[in-house]
């Protein structure tokens, strides 16, 4: 009977107070603001790159650099992913950034709206940060969902008919 009880209590315990995620490292959402990204850039004594372009955004190479990403006025379709026409979203790339001091990450696009972090996207994340972030909060679930988006470029004209997502209770 003491068993049923203690049994009885952990699962209450991880129903009502399980963990949820608030962000990854010091990128916390809802606290984290854009004038944090300066101080990240002059702690490791770079400049923020401004990036209007696809390209510029992916030519980060092996170094460590931040990238403001902003929309191409001129030509849309090359702008880079997460660049923003609204005044009140900024978007920034951080390339090659050692998360915690201990997971290497390809990049972490930070996302702001009126200056405030709400979305983290990491490309490539390190597989001992996926293995920390399931044994702290658990195996996320794989949900394919059917999505039509169409984004023309040029003369050229495409369709992504699937979108996959790994949730972790955060964009990731």
């Amino acid at each position: 009977m003491k068993k049923i009880f203690i049994l009885f209590s952990l699962l209450t315990y991880s129903v009502f107070f399980s963990q949820e995620i608030e962000g990854l490292g010091i990128f916390k959402l809802a606290k984290f603001k854009e004038n944090q990204i300066d101080s990240i850039a002059v702690n490791n004594k770079i400049a923020i790159e401004d990036c209007d372009s696809y390209s510029c955004e992916l030519s980060a190479g092996y170094k460590f650099n931040i990238k403001k990403l902003k929309p191409n006025k001129s030509e849309a379709y090359k702008s880079p992913s997460g660049a923003s026409y609204s005044e009140n979203i900024s978007a920034y790339s951080i390339n090659n950034y050692k998360l915690n001091g201990k997971y290497d990450n390809k990049r972490i696009a930070l996302s702001f709206y009126k200056n405030i972090l709400y979305k983290i996207d990491i490309t490539s994340p390190d597989s001992k940060l996926i293995d920390d972030l399931e044994l702290k909060f658990g195996k996320g679930e794989l949900k394919k969902e059917k999505v039509l988006i169409n984004a023309e470029l040029g003369v050229s004209h495409l369709i992504w008919d699937h979108q996959y997502i790994l949730k972790l209770g955060l964009i990731i």
